[in-house]
């Protein structure tokens, strides 16, 4: 006989075991049929978004600061979008990896290898994808704020 709390957490455990399964299988079985995930693949184009638009609000301000002419704002809001651009840039080479290579996605243990570093990433990615949207904020707000002084 096994007292209530033993059985409490081997159930937890079994719990756990089985939601840890069933995302693994999940996964396994998208990758193997589309080499990438669709969370992965949606991450992926907003990222690509954001590093266009902090790409297009920068380059004005780079040919500006070229001349040393950047205003104290305006210098803000190049540091951000330059520390959006590294970041977007460096979480789509993370994001790239964990698609399962061309000829491989047909492998059945590539595509569960490749399941489980997403899983095992999923936390460090969601932490990136929440820098960005602050990132996304920021440029936003230093946007309208110069707008008014316009």
């Amino acid at each position: 006989m096994m007292d209530p709390l033993s059985a409490l957490s081997v159930a937890g455990t079994v719990v756990q075991f089985v939601d840890f399964s069933s995302k693994l299988i999940s996964a396994t079985r998208q990758l193997y049929s589309n080499s990438k995930l669709k969370v992965h693949e949606q991450a992926a184009t907003a990222a690509n978004d954001l590093l266009d638009y902090s790409t297009k609000i920068r380059r004005p301000l780079l040919l500006t600061s070229v001349s040393g002419c950047l205003t104290e704002d305006e210098a803000a809001l190049e540091a951000v979008c330059h520390g959006c651009v590294d970041l977007a840039e460096n979480f789509l080479k993370r994001l790239s990896r964990l698609k399962v290579p061309g000829q491989d996605a047909r492998h059945i243990w590539d595509s569960l290898g490749q399941a489980l570093l997403s899983i095992w990433t999923k936390d460090e990615l969601d932490s990136i994808e929440q820098r960005l949207v602050e990132f996304r904020r920021e440029i936003d707000s230093r946007v309208l704020s110069s707008l008014r002084y316009v």
